[in-house]
């Protein structure tokens, strides 16, 4: 209880120098998991787009990071495998450690800004990917196993069940 508190005070204090967590990278990360290169670079991009939209940031700043993230990430995924359990949280993770040392390097080139201070891009360097790991883990991993048991046992039930 005390460490989701922890994340929710974190979300909610954040500073500008911050980016908002990404609440779609769990599927992003299954989507790269499991389809081709192609449709993970589409969904990529996609999502990109919607939060260009939802920011006031320039357009293509988050697209354009999540293009370059997902082909620095594509070949490694191979080493996650989809049956264990910490693999999209792990992936999570590594593609918000990547994310996180593209971004100023995307948003230097699109709109000029200056990199952020050290002292918070290495505070975002170490907690965002944190961060990212536990939520797809225990928000996204978590119900998506309770369901499928559920609707495992619910099937089961239907199955044995004597109809008259």
């Amino acid at each position: 209880m005390a460490f989701f508190l922890c994340i929710l005070y974190f979300l909610l204090c954040s500073s500008r120098a911050f980016q908002p967590i990404i609440w779609f990278l769990p599927l992003l990360s299954m989507l790269i998991l499991q389809r081709s290169c192609i449709f993970g670079l589409y969904s990529a991009f996609l999502i990109g787009a919607g939060y260009d939209f939802l920011h006031a940031v320039p357009m293509g700043l988050f697209a354009m990071t999540f293009l370059l993230s997902t082909i620095a990430l594509y070949r490694y995924r191979e080493y996650f495998f989809a049956d264990q359990p910490l693999s999209l949280a792990l992936f999570s993770s590594l593609y918000t450690l990547v994310f996180t040392l593209i971004f100023p390097l995307v948003q230097f080139m699109l709109s000029g800004m200056k990199a952020p201070q050290s002292k918070d891009f290495l505070a975002h360097l170490i907690s965002q990917p944190c961060i990212h790991g536990a939520y797809s883990y225990f928000c996204v991993f978590f119900p998506m196993a309770f369901c499928q048991e559920q609707w495992k046992r619910c099937f089961r039930f239907f199955l044995q069940y004597k109809w008259r």
